[in-house]
């Protein structure tokens, strides 16, 4: 019988070698003698990927208490957050399958092309809304029973919240749910609200909950809203902050923005249209401009870049107390229709950390799109990355989510 191959250590490297019916007390045995300081080798597990964390709980007890660690979690999710995924969802019988891939966070990389790969699935009956911190809201409608999912892609975890508490039928209701995250205190809120189907053309909804995640109380809470309104279009969460587009009860246009604080839980609104002197579009969409709120707008006053397009907007929020916004008008460079084509249509992404505005196929073409593109705000410049390794969902719905970052921690502990 040959013998088995233990870890071998050395004061310069980590060989993991030897059968793969070693037993995992022998692992923690020689993981815990690593000449090294705990620190250090904490610092070093947080640059892994987070499925190899994953697979490190499952040593023992102690690794599994290690990579639990309030401190290592968030140490992970600063190093996550320095390269940022691109994720894809797509859309195949029951089922969302979920791709990420590298992005692209040097100006100078050479690439033509980037690879996704495959992290896990979700049912198809949910509405994916995020990402916030690497985490999820899942929503599913159906008539009878209503329910909001929170989804960490990087753990495979799920939990189910509470049922919305209402005093209207639940089969008369549509409702809209919102995932933010306060920095600050380091805590997931989840923003509700409930609009009986009678009230529609009045264009308000009448309740309002929140739901802190993380915490002894596991039931929501209703909250007021001081002016009526229905949410319609996009939404984002930048430093502690929800902002969505919404319908005023006065008006059938988008002519606001709702502020949500996660910390105060306390709402505000922002007259886009008095500002701008026209209405916002349904589709505006909104982007962290460098900690900034931001508004993307073609010059067709929509979220539609096409290949004939001359140029495009964008609104940033300088300061929310007096609705003061700047306005920063883009020329696309001659390349622009010879890249794209002249009968194409592209939606607007967000914001790279490398200050480029990435773009993707828009409806119908957001069947499986096989590129993207990168535009820089600051050199003028247009580049297109081909995306691979998701050839066999060609026809099938896909949506795109920039700056996604890997989340370790367990989802119960939220």
């Amino acid at each position: 019988m040959k013998k088995r191959r233990l870890l071998n250590v050395s004061e310069d490297r980590l060989n993991l070698s030897g059968s793969r019916t070693r037993t995992l007390a022998s692992v923690e045995k020689s993981l815990q003698s690593l000449p090294l300081p705990k620190d250090l080798v904490v610092d070093i597990f947080s640059r892994l990927p987070a499925k190899s964390i994953a697979r490190c709980r499952c040593l023992s007890k102690y690794w599994a208490s290690v990579f639990c660690d309030q401190h290592f979690t968030e140490l992970f999710m600063r190093n996550s957050s320095l390269r940022p995924q691109l994720l894809f969802a797509c859309a195949h019988e029951d089922w969302f399958f979920l791709f990420s891939s590298h992005q692209p966070q040097n100006l100078d990389e050479n690439l033509g092309a980037i690879t996704a790969d495959l992290l896990t699935n979700v049912p198809h009956a949910y509405e994916i809304k995020g990402p916030v911190n690497g985490l999820f809201c899942l929503k599913r409608h159906p008539p009878d029973n209503p329910s909001v999912v929170i989804y960490n892609p990087s753990t495979r975890e799920s939990i189910t919240l509470p049922k919305l508490k209402t005093k209207y039928q639940k089969i008369m209701l549509t409702t809209y749910s919102y995932l933010g995250y306060d920095p600050t205190k380091k805590q997931f809120k989840v923003l509700s609200m409930t609009l009986p189907n009678y009230y529609a053309k009045e264009h308000q909804c009448k309740e309002y909950q929140v739901l802190p995640l993380g915490t002894e109380r596991k039931s929501w809470r209703m909250i007021q809203c001081c002016k009526p309104h229905v949410p319609h279009g996009s939404e984002i969460c930048i430093n502690g902050v929800l902002y969505y587009t919404a319908v005023e009860k006065e008006s059938l246009m988008v002519t606001t923005v709702v502020c949500f604080d996660i910390s105060s839980e306390k709402f505000s609104f922002m007259k886009v249209m008095e500002t701008f002197n026209r209405n916002l579009p349904r589709s505006t969409t909104m982007i962290n401009n460098n900690g900034k709120l931001g508004l993307l707008m073609s010059e067709e006053s929509n979220d539609i870049v096409s290949g004939t397009s001359k140029s495009f907007e964008l609104r940033v929020l300088e300061d929310a107390g007096k609705h003061e916004w700047s306005t920063h008008v883009y020329m696309l460079p001659p390349l622009w229709k010879n890249l794209v084509g002249e009968e194409t249509n592209l939606r607007f992404l967000g914001l790279s950390g490398t200050n480029e505005i990435v773009l993707s196929y828009k409806y119908p073409s957001t069947f499986m799109p096989s590129y993207v593109f990168y535009y820089n705000i600051e050199r003028n410049t247009i580049r297109r990355l081909q995306i691979q390794g998701m050839e066999e969902f060609n026809g099938k719905r896909c949506y795109i989510y920039l700056n996604h970052v890997e989340n370790i921690k367990l989802i119960q502990a939220f």
